[in-house]
């Protein structure tokens, strides 16, 4: 793994890990199979990629999925301490942007699945990592109870991330100095899409 952006690879990864226990990677699982009491979960091989978009988790989590009009399962994942009716909010909103991105950009998703992963503890806010978007609970779960101005922000960096599926992950910045390109179009974009899908929030007021 060479830590540079325009670097890229494909990868194959298996993971051994304890039965019971969710395994998720950027890409579907090809085969999973018990082994001297271990559960080996072999992933499909990803597309060319940036090291850093590589990712997996382990753990004791429930999930919540739907589909998007071009056919991508779209999941919400949490431990098991989160109720799953905290997921349909974040849920409803990434199918409703991989939807507008499709169209928008006029390239498909390009993965077969998208995966939406609420961590206890994470020390970034989010992350964009291809097929497997992680995040802080608190950014991307919500139920009846959340105040909208909570509901916003999650959308917007549900959108954000999104964004990066396709600014970032399929098309890369050359070199670390251009990060701010990168992360200044998804913040843009972001406001830009949850405005066109929710106009009555009006984003772009709170844009600066």
């Amino acid at each position: 793994c060479i830590d540079e952006p325009e670097a890229k690879a494909t990868f194959d990864l298996t993971l051994v890990t304890e039965p019971g226990l969710t395994v998720l990677s950027n890409m579907p699982a090809k085969r999973e199979q018990i082994a001297e009491g271990r559960l080996q979960t072999e992933f499909q091989t990803t597309p060319r990629m940036s090291t850093y978009l590589l990712a997996f988790v382990v753990g004791e989590l429930h999930s919540t999925t739907a589909t998007s009009k071009n056919g991508t399962k779209v999941s919400v994942y949490s431990t098991l301490s989160q109720a799953k009716s905290s997921h349909r909010f974040a849920l409803d909103e990434a199918v409703a942007l991989i939807d507008h991105y499709d169209e928008y950009f006029g390239v498909p998703y390009p993965l077969a699945t998208c995966a939406h992963v609420a961590l206890p503890d994470f020390s970034a806010l989010a992350m964009e990592n291809w097929g497997l978007i992680t995040y802080r609970e608190g950014y991307l779960l919500a139920d009846n109870n959340t105040p909208v101005d909570q509901r916003r922000y999650i959308a917007t960096v549900i959108a954000h991330e999104l964004a990066h599926q396709w600014f970032g992950n399929l098309v890369t910045m050359r070199w670390w100095d251009d990060l701010w390109l990168k992360e200044a179009f998804a913040t843009w974009m972001a406001t830009k899409a949850v405005d066109v899908l929710r106009p009555d929030w009006h984003e772009w007021d709170r844009f600066a």
